[in-house]
């Protein structure tokens, strides 16, 4: 769809920056130029970045000047490259400019051209090269969602260091600057080991920093290579679609737009709120924060006006248009771009002298946003197409199975509850889901060869406005249109077929992957998307047999994989209406399990569910998942009501599956016993039964944590507080063999020797703990002073 009319004005305000682009310097900023086009769904945003790079391109159209442009769409971006967007931050930043260089290095024709461009970059490749081994590091660390997405204060990565080395029991201690480490690499190992280890020595908070500065430095070598690009006589225009999927490196993207020069022309889409009415703390009120005014363009878009329609249907129709009532059109789609396009394709699709039908015209009821506009007219243009037998009727088939491509971020949603940070950090979103770029499953769903896939593809981004032609999926709205049109029972048996071919197609692909063991399933999440995928189109087939079947992945995804535990929920969500009350009430009690406080009825439901659901005839899991339902008694001891003992059964029942050091499940039986060790209070005053489970739950810890001083050191704690003074002894030992600078398990040890009148050995030790200590944290080590 090429036709093009309106937005004189938005073109005119461009033309006038590429126009400063290229004019001499007069003295003022030498910073970048930056144009915000904002505004809902299905306003026209992407048509007018489109417009935008044919006037660039243009010379005529750049005031005489040839500029360089780039444009990259994000939205397509993320189908091709989905596991980068597993994160409800966004990709991280050096990711971002990466797809900004190869897409510029896609514009330049000719050899010489190449090699001046790859010199450009050649610092920035340097600098970008070691991001991956960051991003493993501040994944270890737990802090992947910050490094490389939203700068952060000193402050907060203060907060950030001292949240995550205490789940680990370590105290942070300041250290002097000059042991800061020379990388943010360095800084990650040596945090990484002291966290593994256990280790109370000093760790600098200035070290945690590191991880975060290094960005900044990624930052400012692709700022210096677009400058040594960009010129006078030739600008650079640098389009960006979709801006909004890039999650929280808006601050980065700004701090770089203000780094270039003025030859250099930013243009970001996004849809966001208008400005009169954002928030303080919005992008769009960022982007005028941030952004020097003389530099910032913003493009606002709203309806076309009344004569723009008219202009529109008449180019559009053609003679056609005369059949049409103009102001009914103007009323009914309240001059939104994408709600006219649609009303447009109905009218091409009718038989020569036929009208459209007077309940297309009807008054839409809606809550005045452009959303609730289009998706009322999809609806429409699906109950149209159903009753010509036209091209539109034919192409719906293929729309059906477009919108059904399943995509994890159409069903995720934030939680802050398993995140260690209090300061505004979103949790880990589910895993990306690579079979939506997968052209053999868009063939079982059409029933047509794979290669045929690529040119009906084609045909329906031409045929059809609300189908993108870059990423060949359908327009957010219209798709949520046709799924929500999909869910009644009637339409879905229309699909019923398709969902079952596309269930065939993933499980074949599953049988080509190679694990042997759920901890290696769920450890891949290639294995992870695609069974959400079988869930998702099971789901349209049968919501009961999807219900079948989230029961049996649920257990060990919510024990080893809870963000993926989520999306399994999620993606069932949308079919409750139309399950069985059973099935409704698994459901229920099941999203009340992963929630901050179920209820101790909800909690017990969910696992008689779990524990009761029969065996598949074709399971997706290779293995037993009994000793994951045992897991996960423990994990939700709380909401269970299990006490102590009760836990350390079901740990140690789950010991008989996963010996130590075997994977995933091993780790979290560890991870499990600690926690739960924790849960005992006062043991003094506890039954010998609680104060035996106590015991047992720390001596399970060590053994799958062998060479954790932690363990062993927690282990003799509790052994003091129980009069135990000799087993104590030993524990502290053991922990001081494998860590000799642990402070506290000296002065443990100390404690337990004076509490055994062996006062010498027991000054030997405080006198030890005190030499290791840092002077500023000497009091607070309460056993020294007691002995």
């Amino acid at each position: 769809m090429d036709l093009f009319v309106g937005r004189s004005e938005e073109q005119d305000r461009f033309r006038r920056v590429l126009a400063e682009a290229a004019a001499k310097p007069d003295g003022g900023l030498d910073e970048a130029h930056v144009v915000l086009v904002q505004g809902p769904g299905g306003i026209g945003k992407s048509m007018l970045l489109r417009r935008f790079v044919a006037l660039a391109a243009d010379p005529a159209g750049a005031g005489g000047s040839r500029c360089r442009v780039v444009i990259v769409d994000w939205e397509d971006d993320r189908r091709f490259h989905p596991e980068d967007y597993a994160l409800f931050a966004g990709p991280p930043i050096w990711t971002i400019l990466e797809r900004i260089r190869a897409a510029l290095g896609e514009t330049v024709r000719g050899r010489r051209r190449r090699r001046r461009v790859d010199k450009a970059f050649e610092g920035f490749r340097r600098q970008a090269a070691g991001a991956r081994d960051l991003a493993e590091r501040a994944r270890l660390l737990g802090v992947e969602p910050l490094v490389g997405r939203k700068p952060v204060t000193p402050d907060q990565v203060a907060k950030a260091a001292k949240s995550v080395v205490s789940l680990a029991g370590i105290s942070p201690v300041t250290a002097p600057a000059a042991k800061t480490a020379n990388t943010a690499i360095d800084a990650a190992a040596a945090l990484t080991s002291a966290v593994r280890q256990g280790k109370p020595e000093p760790i600098d908070e200035a070290k945690y920093g590191a991880l975060f500065d290094e960005p900044r430095a990624i930052v400012e070598a692709f700022t210096r290579a677009v400058n040594a690009l960009a010129s006078r006589r030739r600008p650079l225009v640098i389009v960006l679609d979709t801006c909004e999927l890039l999650g929280d490196t808006g601050p980065w993207l700004r701090e770089m737009m203000r780094g270039c020069g003025r030859h250099v022309v930013w243009v970001v889409g996004m849809r966001l709120e208008p400005m009169a009415g954002a928030l303080a703390d919005s992008e769009a009120k960022a982007f005028r924060r941030e952004i020097p005014e003389q530099r910032m363009r913003l493009i606002e878009l709203d309806r076309f006006d009344d004569d723009t329609v008219t202009g529109y249907l008449s180019r559009r129709l053609g003679d056609r248009a005369q059949e049409v009532n103009g102001a009914r059109v103007i009323a009914l789609t309240r001059g939104i771009p994408l709600a006219i396009s649609l009303f447009c394709e109905m009218v091409e699709d009718l038989p020569a002298g036929r009208r459209l039908d007077d309940d297309v015209y009807g008054e839409i009821t809606d809550d005045g946003t452009v959303s609730t506009v289009i998706a009322e007219m999809a609806r429409r243009y699906l109950v149209h197409a159903r009753r010509e037998n036209t091209d539109l009727a034919a192409d719906l088939p293929l729309l059906y199975g477009l919108a059904l491509v399943h995509n994890e971020r159409d069903h995720t949603r934030r939680s802050s509850f398993d995140y260690p940070f209090e300061w505004d950090a979103p949790a880990p979103a589910p895993e990306p889901v690579p079979v939506a770029k997968d052209a053999g499953l868009l063939a079982a769903l059409w029933d047509r060869p794979a290669d045929q896939v690529s040119a009906v593809l084609t045909g329906l981004a031409r045929r059809h406005a609300f189908v993108h032609a870059g990423g060949r999926a359908l327009h957010r709205d219209v798709r949520d249109a046709i799924r929500t049109f999909l869910l009644e029972p009637a339409a879905r048996a229309t699909v019923t077929a398709a969902n079952k071919r596309a269930t065939t197609y993933l499980r074949q692909q599953l049988q080509t992957l190679p694990h042997t063991t759920i901890d290696d399933q769920l450890a891949d999440p290639t294995w992870r998307a695609t069974t959400a995928a079988v869930l998702w189109h099971t789901c349209w087939a049968d919501p009961a047999d999807g219900i079948f079947l989230l029961r049996h992945l649920y257990p060990p995804a919510a024990v080893i994989q809870p963000s993926y535990a989520r999306l399994l929920l999620d993606t069932t969500t949308p079919f409750a209406p139309y399950l069985a009350a059973p099935d409704q009430n698994t459901l229920t009690h099941l999203a009340a399990l992963e929630s901050w406080d179920p209820s101790r009825e909800q909690a017990l439901a969910a696992i008689q569910a779990l524990t009761n659901a029969p065996d598949p005839l074709e399971p997706l899991l290779h293995g037993d998942i009994r000793p994951y339902l045992h897991l996960l008694h423990v994990q939700s001891a709380r909401a269970l009501a299990l006490d102590l003992a009760d836990q350390v059964t079901h740990l140690r029942r789950a010991t008989r599956a996963f010996p130590p050091g075997s994977g995933p499940a091993a780790t979290k039986i560890g991870e499990l016993a600690r926690s739960s060790s924790h849960t005992l209070n006062d043991p003094r005053t506890q039954p010998e039964r609680l104060q035996k489970a106590l015991i047992d739950a720390h001596k399970i810890d060590i053994r799958y944590n062998p060479d954790d001083a932690i363990a062993h050191n927690n282990l003799g704690d509790a052994l003091t507080v129980l009069g135990r003074f000799t087993e104590a002894a030993a524990a502290y030992r053991k922990a001081i063999e494998i860590n000799p600078a642990a402070a506290a398990a000296h002065s443990n040890l100390g404690y337990a020797l004076n509490e055994l009148g062996r006062f010498t050995e027991a000054a030997a030790a405080c006198r030890k703990a005190i030499e290791i200590t840092p002077p500023r944290r000497r009091p607070q080590q309460p056993r020294v002073r007691a002995v």
